[in-house]
């Protein structure tokens, strides 16, 4: 079985330059990363990702997801978004029966094309 290893939750915002000065300078969190399109903040142990106009969501980091998306088929679990490999993971999306999106992740396949 896959080791499960961390959850970051996904907020969206509004406008991302006005959440990072409120993460970073109200609240004292500190860029991790960003790029155009998200930005994550930490401090200490919790983490959160930003990304403008996004629903909020949760993200699962993991080992592989190429056994967790078996193990969920098995079980009649079907993907909203099958794995794809990103510039930043190898990821899938999973909503539960309240529509709420679980984004699974591992580090990205070498072996794989990258789609942006």
């Amino acid at each position: 079985m896959t080791k499960v290893e961390n959850s970051i939750p996904i907020l969206g915002v509004k406008d991302i330059k006005n959440s990072l000065a409120f993460y970073i300078e109200k609240l004292g969190f500190k860029l991790d990363w960003q790029t155009p399109t998200a930005a994550q903040v930490s401090r200490d142990e919790a983490r959160l990702m930003l990304v403008p106009n996004a629903r909020a969501a949760t993200w699962i980091g993991a080992e592989d997801i190429d056994p967790l998306m078996q193990e969920f088929a098995a079980k009649g679990v079907k993907p909203s978004i099958p794995p794809i490999n990103r510039p930043w993971a190898y990821e899938m999306s999973i909503r539960d029966p309240d529509g709420n999106v679980l984004r699974f992740g591992s580090e990205p396949k070498a072996s794989q094309p990258v789609v942006r």
